[in-house]
């Protein structure tokens, strides 16, 4: 499935960014090359040796029969998705790795005694001022993959809409326009729905045997358009919220991240842990995403190339790098 497209920003944003840190601190912002190759267009398949059925192709015993080591063969998952795109193995590693921080952020609040209840939903509130509206809004994400929206939050209404694309007669809005083609859990509701019967002011389009909904506010606005089912995420923070066009560029130079970490250890990151190609176009984004919960999870991004060393007697945590 191809990923909706993240909000661009030129290569000069990411200079100025440079720039502007390098003025804030003493010390000299520190850089790295990048290697900006793109994802293959190209649809990957399933290498030729996992058809075989040798069971000598999964596993392999010691050839000491009295030991007691197996060695096994270690495949990718990735192997297995057949006549998939780069782009669509990228995106399903996201909606796995969303579901394990979800994970995570829940075991992390249960251990702090800070576990939501009665299947209540907890989502950060900020004031519509920077929108030009004196409302409150709730960040949420709309659809999967989620794409990051702000919601009035409006108690009087039972409908909530937003612009979708392709957009027509549609007001000029901050962010990224919500494309209901890219999301898997996008569902149109029919005409003969309950659902659809339901609406106060309904309506159908008949070529397409669709329910459309149509709302007339107290000011004397009104909105209208097609009605249909859609996952909700609260939160609604986007992993690629920061993306960059380094498309006909071979090599760039980009601000070193690193990890800093109580007692002065600092772990820095190669720029391909933190900027990443999400499409066969050029298309570079910081692989960083919030949590809930107030716990911070290191992600595997992050961790790639890292061996990682536990301590269980010192309670410590070492990542050295280039250790894979």
């Amino acid at each position: 499935m191809p990923m909706a497209p993240p909000p661009l920003l030129p290569l000069s944003a990411l200079l100025l960014l440079l720039a502007a840190a390098s003025h804030a601190s003493a010390k000299p912002v520190q850089t790295q090359a990048l290697l900006a190759t793109p994802l293959s267009p190209d649809r990957v398949s399933a290498p030729s040796e996992l058809a075989r059925d040798d069971d000598s192709n999964v596993f392999a015993a010691a050839e000491d029969a009295a030991a007691s080591t197996v060695r096994f063969r270690v495949v990718h998952r990735d192997d297995f998705s057949k006549n998939a795109t780069a782009a669509e193995l990228l995106a399903y590693r996201l909606e796995r790795d969303e579901k394990r921080a979800a994970r995570l952020s829940a075991a992390a609040g249960a251990a702090n005694g800070t576990r939501r209840g009665g299947g209540g939903v907890v989502a950060p509130v900020v004031s519509g001022l920077a929108q030009g509206s004196g409302e409150y809004f709730t960040k949420i994400g709309v659809g999967t993959p989620a794409t990051p929206a702000l919601m009035v939050l409006d108690t009087g209404s039972d409908v909530v809409w937003l612009q979708c694309a392709p957009c027509r007669r549609c007001y000029e809005q901050s962010g990224q326009v919500f494309d209901p083609r890219r999301s898997r859990s996008y569902g149109a509701v029919g005409c003969a729905a309950p659902l659809c019967r339901r609406l106060d002011s309904g309506g159908c389009d008949l070529r397409r045997s669709a329910c459309l909904y149509q709302v007339t506010y107290g000011d004397g606005s009104v909105t209208a358009g097609d009605f249909a089912t859609e996952t909700l995420s609260p939160g609604g923070f986007s992993l690629f919220d920061t993306c960059y066009d380094l498309s006909g560029r071979k090599v760039v130079k980009v601000p070193t991240v690193s990890m800093h970490f109580a007692g002065g250890a600092e772990a820095a990151l190669p720029p391909e842990n933190y900027l990443i190609p999400v499409d066969s176009k050029g298309t570079f984004c910081f692989a960083f995403a919030g949590t809930d919960g107030g716990v911070s999870i290191i992600g595997n991004i992050q961790q790639q190339g890292f061996r990682v060393v536990f301590d269980g007697d010192g309670q410590r945590v070492a990542f050295v790098p280039k250790g894979c």
